[in-house]
């Protein structure tokens, strides 16, 4: 049911689902079918249950995705503006009786579906001029690799999640460098820390990339089993936070966290958290 409601959706000449695959799939037409028919159960469910596309984390993943799925029905079905939205209606038809958090949530899903649709298809054209120039430009001079900082622009400026600029870049013939992409992505999220820590913010959020710093240096989540123990616990502190960087230590008056190798409190928002 799905399939045929993004064919009617989907652009003039646009043929139904047929289940190719691979280098059978010319156009990846297809391959854009199963995209967004996965992505708005993938989003409808997660939405029912209590989450939403947002900025960070658990929520940045549903962003990605709903974006990842709304170019690809403009770019490979041809659909009109709105059409990922309309889709909630079939799917809550589909499963709503096996799954009835749908019909309880169905005005609530397709409105934030809408809204975050509308949000990015605001930006859709312009970034993919922008991208299409970039890739052009590197082919012209007889280069294979986006460069990281055109691939951070239009993640900062448009709003192209970086595995959707790869997938793009595939189209092309081309690969992102990754490696550049990082290196200006890390040098923004620290003027962004460091000008919310100066303007006097002192809640100290350990971010996604704050994480994969501990991860990277092997330091494994914190084991919070001792939450079921009606006892004092005792811990390690394995690393300092100041909210903007790590340190090896801390004295005087300022805030700072303190990573733990294990605790007695509850983690939040779900995922493997450091404490």
């Amino acid at each position: 049911p799905l399939f045929d409601a993004i064919h009617k959706l989907a652009g003039a000449g646009i043929q139904p689902y047929s289940g190719k695959v691979g280098s059978d799939d010319v156009g990846k037409v297809d391959m854009a079918y199963r995209v967004v028919a996965d992505h708005i159960r993938t989003l409808s469910f997660a939405i029912a249950d209590g989450s939403q596309p947002g900025n960070e984390g658990r929520e940045y993943v549903l962003r990605r995705i709903l974006r990842r799925a709304v170019h690809f029905g403009h770019q490979k079905l041809m659909a009109k503006q709105g059409f990922f939205s309309s889709l909630v209606d079939v799917f809550v038809r589909v499963m709503g009786d096996v799954f009835p958090e749908l019909k309880d949530n169905e005005k609530k899903i397709k409105g934030i579906i809408k809204e975050e649709e509308a949000s990015f298809e605001n930006t859709l054209a312009k970034g993919y001029e922008r991208f299409k120039k970039a890739a052009d430009a590197v082919k012209e001079n007889g280069g294979a690799v986006l460069s990281g900082q055109d691939a951070f622009v239009l993640w900062d400026t448009y709003g192209y999640p970086i595995d959707l600029t790869e997938v793009m870049a595939v189209d092309f013939g081309l690969s992102v460098d990754m490696e550049g992409f990082n290196v200006s992505m890390e040098e923004a999220r620290q003027k962004a820390r460091n000008a919310r820590y100066k303007a006097g913010g002192k809640s100290i959020i350990l971010d996604a990339n704050a994480t994969s710093q501990l991860r990277n240096q092997g330091l494994a989540s914190t084991n919070d089993s001792p939450k079921f123990q009606h006892e004092v616990h005792s811990s390690v502190v394995k690393a300092i936070y100041t909210g903007s960087e790590f340190i090896a230590s801390a004295s005087g008056d300022e805030d700072f966290g303190l990573v733990l190798e294990s605790t007695s409190f509850y983690a939040e928002q779900g995922g493997q958290i450091y404490d």
